[in-house]
């Protein structure tokens, strides 16, 4: 029984891997479809529908590439900079006593390091992409976005700068021996260079980019350029399909093997 019951395991692993491959492969065929457009274009777009339609009436699948600029940044937790998003990660590094029990059935202990996450923050705001043509804005709610490490070191317990961070704004088990902590920071900067795909609409009364309404549709920010988000999903997708294959014929054969025995 316990055959079966790993072969529909591996089976699930494999459906969910071949979701991931259909997944990459839409993003990948959003990316070709929508050409680049100029930032101008979209507005003088936008201001034609206006004119005719009214306000409200206007979407667009947009494909926009530019900086990204906001009058207000957010400053980033570790490395200070002027930012429109940044995520910044607290990992503790320990070491706790296992117990151990070997084959005579005589108990030992071992030392293990290991880590866990005492604190994760993430904060965006919405901000402006701008190219030689115009600026237009973007609400980040509900993309897939794609920042550069921007901070990460490791400080002993007790040492560096940053150590008063954690007495004030975390909290831990003291148990075990703490080796330190690993601080981590991702970041869109202002000036960043951008790859933004969205929908340019002005439902809430303003022209905007932000996340489709039609759900098979991608919203992307990006510090990667186009080129490397085609290359990178399809690699993924790509592993995907080769996972989905044997964890299926493997769970296939479990299943078989388990039925049977």
């Amino acid at each position: 029984m316990i055959y079966v019951l790993i072969g529909v395991i591996l089976l699930a692993a494999g459906g969910f891997l071949e979701y991931n491959r259909r997944q990459q492969l839409r993003r990948v065929l959003n990316i070709k479809y929508h050409q680049t457009t100029a930032i101008g274009e979209v507005i003088d777009a936008y201001k034609d529908i206006s004119r005719q339609l009214g306000v409200g009436n206007y979407s667009q699948i947009v494909e926009l590439k530019g900086k990204a600029k906001a009058l207000s940044p957010l400053q980033s937790e570790f490395s200070k900079k002027s930012v429109v998003y940044y995520t910044a990660t607290v990992t503790r590094e320990y070491e706790t006593k296992v117990r151990q029990q070997d084959q005579e059935g005589n108990i030992y202990w071992t030392t293990e390091r290991r880590t866990e996450v005492i604190s994760h923050q993430e904060h965006k705001i919405p901000f402006l992409i701008e190219d030689h043509t115009g600026e237009i804005e973007v609400n980040p709610e509900g993309a897939e976005i794609h920042p550069i490490k921007s901070f990460d070191r490791f400080e002993r317990e007790g040492e560096g700068q940053l150590f008063s961070y954690i007495a004030q704004k975390t909290a831990y088990n003291q148990d075990n021996k703490t080796l330190g902590f690993r601080y981590q920071e991702s970041i869109i900067h202002v000036g960043a260079q951008l790859y933004v795909l969205g929908e340019a609409h002005d439902r809430d009364g303003h022209l905007r980019v932000g996340k489709p309404k039609d759900d098979k549709e991608s919203f992307i920010i990006s510090t990667k350029t186009e080129e490397q988000l085609l290359k990178e999903s399809e690699k993924n997708a790509k592993i995907s399909l080769v996972g989905a294959f044997i964890l299926g014929i493997i769970g296939v054969v479990l299943i078989v093997y388990g039925i049977t025995a």
